[in-house]
């Protein structure tokens, strides 16, 4: 055994899955393969559930506080779906108890992520944190958005954050893994010293290729001639399902049989009343099928990538867009948002269709391309799926993954000697 890894995270839960949980268990369970033993520290939010066990990785779950004065409760509830700067000591305190511990490998900067600098510095071990989109490049209006809750509060965690040193996460990591391309070029810029590496999200190619569209059609009345357009994103502004609500309503004048089906966790419960309400005011109910979210373990998910017969994504900011992998491994051709990191990794003609997410007409024009075309859409989903399965594998990228602890861990060891 080579000792013990500890991913930290803000929040882990099964019901309210997303591309960082996907990341580190997926990640813990390539590491465990490889001698280490993996424990995931997080925070109770969202899940009381103290202790849990998934596909052999110990989760823990710490309390915590929302340190600001005055929060409402839907404030409250708004900030654990989204965006809050949570604080706990008592997972401070676990850490500092944890023996045989190697690396400390933070999914979060701000104070969560303090946590762990902080013991890894007492400690004496590598400190690595990985950026999942957030800390460059947001855009303002989102930015704003998710600052609302607490605007005109006193942070009385401020003062944590000074003691654990929230503004030295960075400055402090032995390494900086950004899973999108834009951040990591920000990240070069920004900390021009440290180790930046740019290691893309990863897909268990074997998992998504197999699915049974037949099943998941006959469990949501979808009927076989029906063309099916598929988004699987949290319901978020950020995620900007209202677009693909509105092009709904222009994509059935020319394709009546045409149904999306939107599938995520609800993030942002505002904007998901938002949805229903436009989809009952443009009349679209037959047209338009809400299901807010599957579990982690749900084969379902895999078997709506195979039910649809096309995958859209109009984000309109996006770190990396790891269910365009999941898409690509399911064999179906993939429209989406030309932006952010999903520039990283896609071609667009060549695997995908990029569109502007702010442009109706953009959209229209490419998913209408794809539905006159089969060729094309066909041609799309076998170089999307030659990439993944090359290389987007987990074992791919966490082969990755595994040189840059044992190159940080082994300068450790240099420098204590």
């Amino acid at each position: 055994m080579n000792g013990t890894i500890i991913y930290i995270c803000r929040v882990f839960n099964k019901t309210r899955w997303g591309g960082t949980e996907t990341v580190i268990i997926n990640s813990a369970k390539e590491l465990l393969k490889s001698g280490y033993q993996v424990k995931i520290f997080t925070t109770k939010a969202l899940s009381d559930q103290a202790e849990e066990s998934i596909e052999g990785i110990k989760i823990y779950r710490f309390s915590f506080s929302l340190p600001w004065f005055g929060l409402s409760e839907e404030s409250k509830a708004a900030l654990l779906r989204k965006g809050g700067n949570l604080l706990s000591l008592s997972m401070l305190w676990a850490l500092l108890r944890e023996k045989n511990v190697v690396l400390i490998h933070s999914h979060v900067p701000k104070r969560i992520g303090a946590i762990g600098r902080f013991v890894a510095k007492l400690k004496g071990i590598p400190f690595v944190v990985t950026l999942h989109g957030g800390l460059f490049n947001v855009p303002q209006e989102q930015y704003q958005m998710m600052q609302k809750p607490y605007q005109g509060k006193l942070e009385w965690g401020r003062i944590f954050g000074w003691l654990l040193g929230s503004n030295k996460v960075m400055k402090d990591a032995d390494a900086i893994i950004c899973v999108g391309i834009d951040e990591y070029r920000s990240a070069q810029i920004a900390y021009p010293k440290k180790r930046v590496v740019y290691l893309p999200n990863g897909v268990d190619v074997n998992y998504f290729k197999e699915g049974s569209g037949e099943a998941f059609r006959n469990a949501y009345n979808i009927r076989q001639e029906e063309k099916l357009l598929l988004c699987v994103s949290r319901i978020d502004f950020q995620k900007n399902q209202l677009f693909l609500i509105n092009a709904m309503a222009e994509i059935i004048k020319k394709n009546p049989t045409a149904k999306l089906v939107l599938i995520g966790s609800v993030s942002v419960e505002d904007y998901y009343e938002e949805i229903k309400n436009r989809i009952t005011k443009l009349h679209l109910e037959a047209n338009v099928l809400v299901i807010p979210g599957f579990t982690s373990n749900d084969h379902m998910l895999r078997s709506a990538y195979h039910a649809c017969n096309y995958f859209v994504l109009p984000t309109l900011h996006e770190p990396f867009g790891i269910v365009i992998l999941e898409a690509w491994a399911a064999g179906k051709p993939v429209v989406t948002s030309g932006i952010g990191g999903i520039l990283g990794f896609t071609e667009d003609t060549g695997d995908c269709l990029h569109f502007d997410p702010q442009v109706q007409e953009d959209f229209l024009d490419k998913i209408q391309q794809l539905i006159d075309d089969q060729e094309f859409a066909n041609f799309l989903a076998r170089n999307g799926y030659k990439k993944v399965s090359a290389n987007f594998d987990w074992s791919v990228v966490c082969e990755e993954l595994l040189r840059v602890y044992e190159e940080v861990i082994s300068k450790q060891a240099l420098r204590r000697n």
